[in-house]
């Protein structure tokens, strides 16, 4: 039989019009898979995995299909270009797979989800196969052991009030990050442009984490007009499981709070951003060995 053609290649777009850092990534990923794919021999018990694309709907006129991997920032448009996405393959899994994503932007190739969670279980003494959904204070703990640079909503959520019973983690102003939309908009458009991806937690599918990796404004400067581009490691909700979801800005900045897996001093707007050392040229590593 006759081997398959290879698939077409893209044009680059105008390197010289990106940013440093995105016309590197641009240069040496355009043309590669926008798919992590699941090792080979793990247990698929999560729906995302289990049935991967089941859900796809093609030509959907309620969630039209966009080429999300080969967007790059332009006009008021700022994302993470070449992003590639992974579908978990556990239902408590998500924030592994979070971390699995973010570790591939960076270059960091040679991890899996399941090790990364076995990882983060360790740090409470837990036996391997003992995993559990992941709070902030993991994550946060997991990249400073590889020393990586965190920042995290850790020093901000820990000055949610002790003696308040019930505790409302969304009114708790004290414990916010960003008390405003204005602030978190302006967050998430630099952090991007220095090309880093957020790590988020808030209540979609009850307690979920995703990862932004692109803002738009739509060119009005106003963060009401706002839309989120997210990496989501469950994305079996808009007729196309590519890995990648659209959220308006409100409407996260609304629900961003947790009620069932984390503490009182960490649940108030979950975020983590993680950024391994640079390399000579101010530039992120495309290839690293990995530290145990």
């Amino acid at each position: 039989m006759a081997a398959h053609a290879e698939k077409e290649k893209l044009p680059l777009p105008p390197l010289w019009e990106l940013p440093r850092h995105e016309a590197t990534i641009v240069a040496a990923r355009w043309n590669a898979d926008p798919i992590i794919h699941v090792p080979e021999g793990y247990n698929l018990e999560s729906d995302a995995s289990a049935f991967f694309k089941a859900a796809d709907c093609p030509n959907s006129p309620y969630f039209p299909a966009l080429d999300f991997y080969h967007m790059y920032s332009q006009g008021s448009r700022t994302i993470l270009p070449c992003f590639r996405t992974y579908q978990q393959t556990r239902d408590y899994s998500c924030a592994s797979a979070v971390a699995l994503m973010v570790m591939y932007h960076f270059g960091y190739c040679d991890w899996r989800e399941l090790e990364i969670a076995d990882k983060m279980a360790a740090f409470h003494g837990l036996p391997t196969e003992s995993r559990r959904p992941i709070p902030v204070k993991d994550l946060v703990h997991f990249f400073e052991a590889l020393g990586w640079d965190v920042e995290s909503n850790l020093p901000f959520a820990a000055k949610a009030p002790q003696d308040a019973t019930p505790y409302n983690p969304w009114r708790c102003a004290e414990a916010k990050s960003f008390p405003t939309l204005d602030g978190f908009a302006r967050f998430c458009r630099q952090t991007l442009r220095d090309g880093a991806p957020i790590m988020v937690e808030n209540i979609d599918w009850g307690a979920h984490w995703r990862v932004i990796i692109g803002y738009d404004d739509m060119g009005t400067g106003n963060p009401a007009h706002g839309v989120l581009i997210l990496a989501d490691p469950h994305d079996t909700a808009d007729h196309c499981q590519d890995g990648y979801v659209v959220e308006h800005i409100d409407k996260f900045y609304s629900t961003w709070y947790d009620i069932f897996v984390m503490e009182r001093d960490e649940c108030t707007q979950p975020w983590v951003v993680a950024r391994p050392p640079r390399k000579e040229g101010g530039l992120w590593p495309c290839t690293v060995k990995k530290n145990r």
